[in-house]
Parts: C-alpha cells; structure tokens; sequence
C-alpha cells in the first residue's frame, strides 16, 4: 500500500545486500522520470559509467555494454550486443562506445549524423558523447568530431595533434592538452569558450550542458560557464580530487578517499541525494542525474532528520540490529524506541531519497521521499501516557512474506515510523520519528 503521510526530520537509509556484497556496481542518484535511477544494474561487474540527458551507458567486465533510463531513440534498448569494447560515452539522446581494436559505435537519435557519421577505421583512443554531437581522440593525439554543428562544435574543432583527452558538452566541446592546458570550442552564450582558464597544470576536463569544469594536477577544481544552479559559484575549493563530471545544471567530483561531492541545481536531488561514504572509483553526470561507480558493500544504516515531539514529551528515536539484505528470510529488525506506550503505529519506508517536508500542524516531518510503502499495523509495549513504548519490525522477514515489497540487491532504503498521539490537542493526532537510510 501507499503511504499518503508526510514526515519531518528523523530517517535511515539502508542498502540492501546481495549474495556478493563486494561486487562492482553502480550507484545513480537524481531525477528518475525515464528510470535512469531506479533502473540502474545492482552488484554487477562494471569498469566504467557514463551518463548524459536521461540515460546512462556503462561497460561490464567483460566488455560489454549495459544501457538504461530514456529509449525513445533506441539509446538504451539498441545498445550494441556482444563483447570487445573498452570504454563508453552517452549523448543527451544517443551513445558513443570504443572497441578494443580502436573502432567507433555509435547508436540512437542520428537527427544530425550522429550515428550515420560515426567515423570508420580503427586507431581511436577515447570517445565522448555531447548534446547532439560526438568526439573521439586518435592515437596520435588529434580529434574527431561529427553531429550537430550550428555552433561550431564540429567544424571548429582543433587541428593538429597534441591532445591526451576530450570531452563534450551540450552544444561546445572542450579538450586536454599534453602540456595540461584547455582549449574550447563551440557554443559561446555563457562563456564556454571566452573563460576557459589559461595556463597548464590540468589533468582532466568534463563538459556540462552549458558549463566546464576541469581538474587541475594539484587536486583542486575549477568551473566555467552557466552559473544558473550554482554549478560554478558553488564549486568545491581546496585539492584532494581525482575526478569531476559535468551535469545539465550540476556537476560531481570524486575525492581521494573515494567519497563524492556534488554542486549545483538540486530539485531532483542531484546534489543532496549523493551517495555518503568512501568505496567510489569514477563519476558521471546526466542533464538530471548522476552516477558513480564503486565496490559495493553492505551498508550500515544511519539516522538523519529530527524526531517530532508528542504531546506527552515523547521523541521516536530509530535504530536498527542485524544485515539488511534482499535474500536472507530473517536478521534485520528495525526498531522504535521512546514512543507513547501502547499505541498502534507503522514502519514506511521508500527509496525515492530524503526530504524534510512539516507534518500537519505538529512537530514532525517526513524524512522519507515519496511515493512510500507502509507497513502492516503494530501495537507498541508500555504505558499510555509514558515514553516507554517500543516498536520492532523485521525488514529481511517482511520481504520474505511480501516479496512484491521487496526494493531488489543494492536499494538505498529510507524508512520512519508514523504512530498515534492522542494526547494531542490540536488537529495533528499523530507524530513521526526520525528516519533511517
């Protein structure tokens, strides 16, 4: 059933683990209206993510390619079968893979070529997938544009060789040079191009939908561009990073310690749902999303957000004892303590992300994202009137029992308790805890 409630601070995130916890994986994160997130393959072997618009590509172990989120032009559900590449790049409707042997495969919308321009031959290096365009680095160090061209991303594209790395954006594109500078190209409306930084001593370069960012040799971060989300403005300071991506109005970085920082636009979730913790070994962004690709493993939850008070004084506090898992039949209790003695209430929990929306006219919020599924009805031990009340419930048991419930191997759960506070006077007659992920 669906939970209609909305709760304030107090909320646990779990991840739920499969038969191998290590496993390589990926994690997304962000808007998912075409289910760029919730489609994302769980304890699966990938070397490499890449994401753009509302889909994202990635590259198994064996050279395989794994696409998922928005098809309508084929660019998941045409991506090529078989085995034998070695590194991937997604457009904003279409995608661009490297074979081991240096060739091109391009696949989806070929509005402007770019599939049917695709170039032939062997001796590629590197790919990118921008808006509507691709680019590709040759073995001697110069690129290959095709695609889209109405503001030169293409037919500007630099002679000679030299370059060690390309990137794309929507309409610009933008490349490393071996010296370890930037040069630009493209789309100038928000200067893409005109304020790309000078000098060397840069390492890597990612390209935003209409904005840059670069990661200089020292660790540090520098962006240009559009600032409409605080994708520039609010970019990190400081070293320690090893790799940035470029979003439609946000961008991501991974530390050295292999934890993610994002900035930007945030109203899908982008920047405050980005996973917590170290374990991640590369980035990617798309226009709404994000991903990041890690060695997974299970998770302990945490408690975020602020318990509402009941009439009575009482605060539901959350923990959790045992695995969470989507195999195991039992072992994982999730536990409520510090309620109103004796009275009814139930777990819900969702994987939409964290909010922190007021409930009612009380004290407590709704920590968990909608849409929600809630549990059945409990009755908790102690006194009316006393804050000795305790609720438990066994989240691996319920899975078991309702297998429909069951969020899959590496869901990042968030759940809260809802309970009955009749001592309340006013109209809210219920109060929530704090949550847990």
């Amino acid at each position: 059933m669906k939970l209609a409630l909305i709760s304030a601070l107090a909320g646990a995130t779990l991840v739920l683990s499969a038969p191998s916890a290590s496993a390589q994986s990926t994690a997304s994160w962000g808007a998912d209206g075409e289910g760029q997130v919730s489609s994302t393959p769980f304890f699966t072997s990938f070397t490499q993510v890449a994401a753009r618009g509302e889909h994202s590509v990635a590259l198994r172990a064996d050279g395989s390619i794994d696409s998922w989120g928005y098809d309508m032009w084929g660019q998941a559900s045409n991506s090529p079968v078989g085995t034998g590449f070695a590194q991937v790049g997604a457009g904003a409707f279409h995608s661009v893979a490297l074979r081991a042997d240096g060739s091109i495969a391009s696949w989806g919308q070929d509005w402007w070529g770019q599939v049917s321009n695709t170039p032939v031959g062997t001796g590629f290096t590197q790919v990118a997938g921008g808006g509507s365009h691709s680019l590709a680095l040759r073995a001697d160090g110069s690129i290959a544009s095709w695609g889209f061209d109405t503001h030169g991303q293409v037919s500007n594209t630099p002679v000679g060789t030299g370059f060690t790395q390309v990137a794309a954006g929507g309409f610009h594109s933008v490349a490393l040079r071996a010296d370890g500078s930037i040069v630009s190209w493209g789309n100038q409306t928000y200067g893409q191009v005109a304020n790309t930084p000078v000098g060397t001593g840069f390492m890597q370069v990612a390209g935003g939908d209409f904005h840059s960012v670069a990661l200089r040799a020292d660790g540090s971060i520098a962006s240009w561009g559009k600032d409409d989300g605080g994708q520039i403005s609010n970019t990190p300071v400081g070293a320690g990073f090893t790799q940035v991506a470029g979003g439609g109005r946000h961008s991501v970085a991974l530390r050295a310690d292999g934890s993610i920082t994002s900035w930007g636009w945030d109203f899908y979730g982008q920047v405050s749902n980005t996973p917590i913790g170290p374990g991640f070994t590369q980035v990617a962004a798309g226009s709404v999303h994000s991903a990041a690709l890690g060695a997974y493993s299970i998770r302990q939850p945490i408690t975020y957000c602020t318990a509402g008070t009941s009439a009575s004084g009482c605060q539901a506090t959350l923990s959790a004892s045992g695995t969470p898992s989507a195999t195991a039949v039992t072992g994982f209790d999730l536990i409520a303590s510090s309620i109103e003695g004796n009275k009814g209430g139930i777990f819900f929990f969702g994987t939409s992300g964290r909010q922190a929306n007021s409930w009612g006219t009380g004290t407590s919020f709704q920590c968990v994202k909608p849409p929600t599924i809630r549990m059945g009805l409990l009755v908790g031990s102690g006194t009316s009137g006393v804050c000795d009340g305790v609720f438990s419930q066994d989240f691996n048991a319920l899975w078991t029992a309702k297998p429909w419930l069951n969020p899959g191997a590496g869901a990042l759960v968030r759940a809260q308790l809802w309970y009955r506070d009749p001592f309340n006077t006013s109209d809210q007659t219920t109060s929530l805890s704090d949550a847990i992920e």
